[in-house]
This record gives structure tokens, sequence and C-alpha cells, in this order.
């Protein structure tokens, strides 16, 4: 990747030995997008777990994606997700709310965190 360049080793690791450069000007709009994806990733890991068809993950899929993204879907999403959790169990719940209130919006944070 050309945004990344060789840093030192700290962590003993080589995917841990490259670093974003701080005069990059979209490095943050990446490592946003980046992040992004790997609490989606998460969060419908987990969720799809107790979804009980292939129809019911898809939709785990979608519906986190809106809420991930922040897109104008996202606060509609976080009602259906909240009821699904609901269903989901109580440990699948914790997890899926406690990861996506990490990268959602207020409004959808509200209605995780809400009555």
């Amino acid at each position: 990747m050309p945004w990344v360049e060789k840093g030192n080793n700290w962590f003993g690791s080589p995917s841990a030995d490259y670093y974003a450069r701080p005069d990059d000007p979209k490095a943050k709009e990446r490592v946003e997008k980046f992040v992004r994806r790997a609490f989606k990733v998460v969060a419908v890991d987990i969720a799809s777990q107790a979804a009980t068809t292939e129809e019911a993950r898809k939709s785990v899929r979608e519906n986190i994606g809106h809420i991930t993204e922040n897109d104008q879907e996202a606060p509609d999403t976080a009602v259906w997700l909240k009821t699904f959790l609901k269903r989901a169990g109580k440990a699948t719940a914790e997890a899926v709310r406690d990861i996506l209130v990490n990268v959602a919006s207020e409004v959808v944070k509200k209605s995780f965190l809400g009555p």
C-alpha cells in the first residue's frame, strides 16, 4: 500500500510495523473507514450466530452496515437491531451493543442505550 511506510518494530509483529503517514491528508479518512469495517466484521460475526436463517444473516449484515457507516438509515436500523438483539440473548446483545456504540452516531447510541 503506498499510503503506509515501514516503521519500527515496537510490537514485534510485521503487521504492526507499518503506520499511516502523519502528513497524508487522507490518512484519517482511511483509518476511520478501516476501523468502521473492523467493528462491522466483529459485530456481524457475533450477531449472525443468533440468526437462524440465511435471510436473517443477510439482514444482520445489511443493518449493521448502516449503523457502522452512520448513513441515513442508521436510526431506523438501530430500532430493528435492538428488537433482533432482544431475541438473540443477553450475551449476544451486550457484545454487539458494546461494539457498535464505538462507531455509532449519537442518535443510534441513544437508541441502544436508552430505555
